[in-house]
């Protein structure tokens, strides 16, 4: 056998192997996560046992071996090709590795400490008034919602309440520990902490190179926030500054007007429609979405995708991906930001789906984005914190005073602590990633003006982003995929200037892009379906699927929310 075809059958086994234990984690992460399963020991070995093979040295140095025999070949296409995808296999065991004894107890340590959290937290029940006056179960999403919509100042703040005692609660319950054991595990690796450890693994930067992103934007923006909060204080009072009436003074009366023209029940059919429109295609991925919230869910949307799609040789292995939401149909506030997170995920899935290698608020945008960047001013510095620091009051006045400094409010209609990555291994440290795909949006959104004149229902947009974006996968970073579309590298700008505009200058944009809507001659086909295999499911129950069409799916997850949320459907 050629070194070449022993390569080969190296490689396979390699992507074969890892398709093995990602889909046994990634299965039971859906199950536990979505209240399917409880078996949160299982879901911590096949999280441990996931752990133990990106960060394995034998493999890492299985991987060194094959690029360096490759390099000594003559160049050609498969040679060229097995390149590429050990170069990749070995970006990610370097990124991963963990080659000391010591590093690979504490993250086993973690592991455990993390799973015996969330399957305390699932447990853990919030409460509030409702819209009706009557206390109620509430998950996070509809905390939110309440203090948005709510007309009455003693349920919103209800609401708040339970997100500053959901904050006590994970201080009391494990979280200090983990933050222990991260920062431990990092100094074990040769970082300073957690936060660079992930940083660096996560974007390939420094720290330094971060904030220096993150400070040219906040100082961008810092007046835009203060006046829109100066203005609202102005209009009605001080004490719309306060945490629990801050998002309703915002928007409460806008989100009340546009609930009945976002009823959830069309959720699915609007995303499906504009994301056809747009040309964006999911080359046969099979697509499980749970949209739905109920009791013990995990209470914040996310995509995973348990298998990848890739080329396995030359043949294509479509993804198989999960996607949630947390909709709560009957409440008022709730279609609106339930749909923006279907549309959100599904934009995750999307770009999973096309991995082609073998591996209301105008005048407070500013604040929003902030809100955002908040979390990773508050994580480098709490795992800054001395460990003699590491308490739970000293933690509960670093999150205040990073509230009060980005925020400029005394506390946060979402408090820091009650935000879920935090507590997870693989979102924690991370946060910051939403504002920078934030800034890489905006810069594309111009680019695409700039280029076709328009954006929505344009399909020559979904090629474009899964040639420069998502083909790619992770064997180029970020900011090379910004470069390979636009011509242009990273750049905070175009997010700070949107945040910047008056509502006036907002307005009038507008009204320039409805005006030349109107008198565009779009194309006169788009694509039939989204090329994937579409279940909606609550839990272990099947809603709906597309195997008859997408209109009949539609239809019948449009009745199935009817019978259960009567009042939602328009």
């Amino acid at each position: 056998m050629t070194v070449l075809a022993t390569l080969r059958q190296q490689f396979d086994a390699l992507n074969h192997a890892y398709l093995q234990v990602h889909k046994a984690k990634e299965d039971l992460f859906w199950d536990t996560y979505m209240a399917v399963s409880d078996d949160d020991a299982g879901f911590a070995r096949a999280e441990a046992a996931f752990k133990d093979f990106i960060s394995s040295p034998e493999r890492l140095a299985q991987a060194k071996s094959a690029v360096a025999q490759l390099q000594g070949l003559p160049a050609e296409s498969e040679r060229d090709a097995l390149l590429h995808g050990f170069k990749g296999w070995l970006a990610l065991f370097e990124s991963n590795i963990i080659e000391s004894d010591e590093a690979r107890k504490l993250m086993t340590e973690l592991v455990e400490l993390e799973s015996e959290l969330f399957a305390k937290r699932r447990a853990y029940k919030m409460h509030h008034l409702n819209e009706a006056g009557e206390r109620e179960e509430a998950t996070l999403s509809m905390l939110s919602t309440n203090m948005g919509t709510n007309r009455e100042e003693a349920a919103r703040k209800s609401s708040h309440d339970a997100l500053l005692g959901l904050e006590r609660w994970v201080l009391d319950n494990g979280f200090l520990n983990i933050v222990g054991k991260r920062n431990q595990l990092a100094r074990s690796l040769g970082y300073a902490d957690y936060f660079e450890y992930k940083v660096k693994k996560n974007e390939q930067m420094t720290p330094d190179q971060l904030f220096a992103i993150l400070d040219d934007f906040e100082a961008r923006t810092r007046d835009a926030n203060q006046r829109a909060l100066d203005d609202l204080q102005a209009k009605h009072g001080d004490a719309a500054l306060l945490g629990h009436n801050l998002r309703f003074h915002m928007s409460g009366d806008v989100t009340r007007q546009i609930d009945p023209y976002l009823p959830f029940s069309k959720a699915v059919e609007r995303w499906v429609l504009s994301f056809r429109r747009l040309g964006i295609q999911y080359r046969g991925a099979t697509m499980q979405l749970d949209l739905i919230e109920r009791q013990g869910k995990y209470q914040n949307g996310f995509c995973h995708g348990p298998i990848p799609s890739f080329f396995d040789g030359a043949s294509w292995v479509p993804g198989q991906i999960n996607f949630t939401a947390d909709a709560k149909p009957d409440q008022v506030g709730s279609g609106a930001r339930a749909i923006n997170t279907l549309f959100h995920e599904g934009g995750h899935a999307a770009h999973f789906a096309n991995v082609t290698q073998n591996e209301a608020a105008q005048p407070f945008a500013a604040y929003a984005e902030r809100s955002i960047a908040v979390v990773a001013y508050f994580e480098r510095a709490l795992y800054a914190l001395p460990e003699n620091e590491l308490t739970a009051e000293r933690v509960l006045e670093l999150a205040r005073a990073s509230e009060r400094r980005i925020l400029g409010i005394a506390v946060s209609p979402r408090p820091l602590l009650a935000i879920p990555h935090l507590l997870n291994q693989e979102s924690a440290a991370a946060y910051h990633g939403y504002l920078l795909a934030n800034m890489a949006v905006h810069q594309t959104r111009a680019y695409f003006i700039g280029k076709f004149g328009y954006l929505t229902d344009n399909p020559a947009i979904g090629p474009l982003l899964a040639q420069h974006y998502w083909g790619p996968g992770n064997s180029i970073n970020h900011n090379a995929t910004l470069l390979s579309l636009t011509g242009e590298p990273f750049n905070a700008r175009y997010l700070a200037d949107s945040c910047n505009q008056s509502v006036e200058q907002a307005w009038a944009e507008a009204q320039k892009l409805i005006a030349e809507s109107a008198a565009r001659d779009y194309p006169a086909q788009y694509p039939g379906d989204l090329d994937a295999h579409i279940r909606l499911v609550h839990g272990a129950e099947l809603i709906a699927d597309n195997a008859a069409g997408d209109a009949a799916m539609f239809d019948r997850f449009e009745s199935w929310v009817a019978s259960r949320y009567p009042a939602s459907v328009h």
